[in-house]
């Protein structure tokens, strides 16, 4: 099945791009989805996106379909072919 993934903020930068398309097992998981970007990503797009395990960034913001997902669910095939997947930077101020 086929994801679209959209980058924020500075992993727009990263990418080079807004959004992209990931292709995955159905159902999908998010960290499968992580581990097809970081793949074929530029090494500081990678970087940002999985640990040095592979795993994606626990800090990072997910969504699915404008849904935030929680990290411990992350490993779970949660993700369906009409789905979108945004990703987001951690974000700080005050």
């Amino acid at each position: 099945m086929k994801i679209q993934v959209f980058f924020e903020a500075q992993l727009r930068q990263a990418a080079g791009t807004d959004s992209t398309i990931v292709e995955l097992d159905d159902p999908g998981s998010i960290q499968n989805a992580f581990s097809a970007l970081a793949a074929s990503a530029s090494e500081d797009l990678a970087n940002r996106l999985v640990d040095a395990a592979g795993l994606p960034q626990r800090s990072l913001l997910v969504f699915i379909n404008n849904q935030p997902v929680s990290a411990d669910r992350f490993s779970d095939p949660i993700l369906k072919e009409t789905d979108t997947l945004s990703i987001l930077p951690p974000i700080a101020g005050g």
